[in-house]
């Protein structure tokens, strides 16, 4: 991948994404309803597994399911953390992945960063929703062994 592919929004919207999935399934209920994680699941399973790997492109297709109407509420909890994110800024990201003594200035290793962060993100989300739809098949054969 070309580093210069990645804008921090991409990885803003990329982790503030991850950040929703990674809350407690109470929160995520109490904000979103009792469907969204199996919905969130649904959608992020019908991607293609190479977008996973690109978060420019994941920002693009987790903007277009926040965006939707029926997201409205995931759509506002989504915006609040990137503006916190973006508010905190990419360096405290970079800062925790760079060697010290780097030069806080090298776009390209900043570039990279965010590169390597981002696909960790979509390795995350990709095995987030994969568990979600496993969890729900075990439920839904459960369900059916006791009747």
């Amino acid at each position: 991948m070309n580093y210069s592919d990645i804008q921090d929004t991409d990885f803003f919207m990329c982790e503030a994404f991850k950040q929703i999935l990674a809350s407690p399934d109470t929160e995520l209920e109490k904000k979103l309803g009792s469907e969204a994680r199996f919905a969130i699941a649904n959608y992020l399973t019908t991607l293609p597994k190479e977008d996973f790997q690109n978060p420019a492109v994941m920002a693009n297709h987790i903007a277009k399911f926040c965006q939707l109407p029926e997201n409205e509420n995931l759509q506002e909890w989504w915006g609040d953390i990137y503006d916190k994110l973006d508010e905190d800024g990419i360096d405290i990201f970079v800062k925790k992945s760079r060697d010290p003594s780097e030069e806080a200035d090298d776009e390209a290793e900043t570039k990279r960063i965010l590169t390597n962060e981002g696909r960790d993100i979509g390795k995350y989300l990709e095995l987030w929703a994969k568990e979600v739809i496993s969890q729900n098949n075990q439920r839904n054969q459960n369900a059916s062994n006791s009747k």
